[in-house]
């Protein structure tokens, strides 16, 4: 069932998700492009309010790519909506409205975008221990006094790994290499005993603290 909800999470569009991925650059292009053919269409449709669709790729770029990706789609579009202002002098006035409404929505959501993303951070690094069901309390003690030995990078990609994500992912998401990855995994088996990642998952609870938490509820 765990395993159920976790494929499916992955398939959510989650803040900033492009971000730092192989995706991000392409996903990037494909918003400017389509940005791009939109305002041909308005030029070439000025009777129809066609610079409404630009919304639409203005909002997946702020919500799904990093900050210097996402302004740089912001300022394409900025850059578009100003010359469609000048260009089309007998519906100024509309253009206007219908590119504010459209700036106000996604500024909206960059925002939305960026406070969403830190409350899943929070949320992850600092979500209150507790002791796994089925664990001894004998057996919970020896596992605090090994996670605590872990560093905040290993931490992390125990956490990602422990979620399923393979070395590959997780390199691209901490913006590390692979090897490094596997060396990370390689230091983490070795403080907590463990020689496979089905060990690594089930001590899966013990990943979403931080190392802090782990020292102090090991005192």
């Amino acid at each position: 069932m765990l395993s159920r909800r976790s494929g499916f999470a992955r398939l959510l569009a989650k803040p900033a998700g492009l971000a730092g991925s192989r995706w991000e650059l392409p996903a990037a292009t494909l918003c400017c492009t389509v940005l791009a053919a939109v305002f041909i269409a308005e030029l070439l449709t000025p009777d129809d309010i066609v610079g409404a669709l630009a919304l639409l790729p203005l909002l997946a770029g702020l919500w799904l790519l990093s900050n210097r990706l996402a302004f740089a789609v912001a300022l394409l579009t900025l850059v578009l909506f100003a010359a469609e202002v000048l260009m089309e002098s007998a519906n100024r006035l509309t253009v206007i409205s219908v590119g504010g409404t459209i700036f106000v929505i996604a500024i909206a959501a960059r925002l939305y975008a960026i406070s969403l993303a830190d409350l899943l951070s929070v949320d992850a690094r600092q979500r209150p221990l507790g002791v796994p069901a089925g664990q001894r309390p004998g057996e919970a003690k020896q596992l605090l006094e090994r996670a605590a030995s872990l560093s905040r990078r290993e931490l992390d990609v125990a956490r990602l790994a422990a979620q399923g994500y393979t070395a590959i992912e997780v390199g691209q998401r901490l913006h590390i290499s692979e090897r490094t990855v596997e060396s990370h995994l390689a230091s983490t088996y070795a403080k907590l005993g463990i020689k496979s990642k089905r060990e690594l998952i089930r001590m899966s609870p013990w990943f979403a603290v931080s190392p802090t938490q782990y020292r102090d509820a090991g005192a």
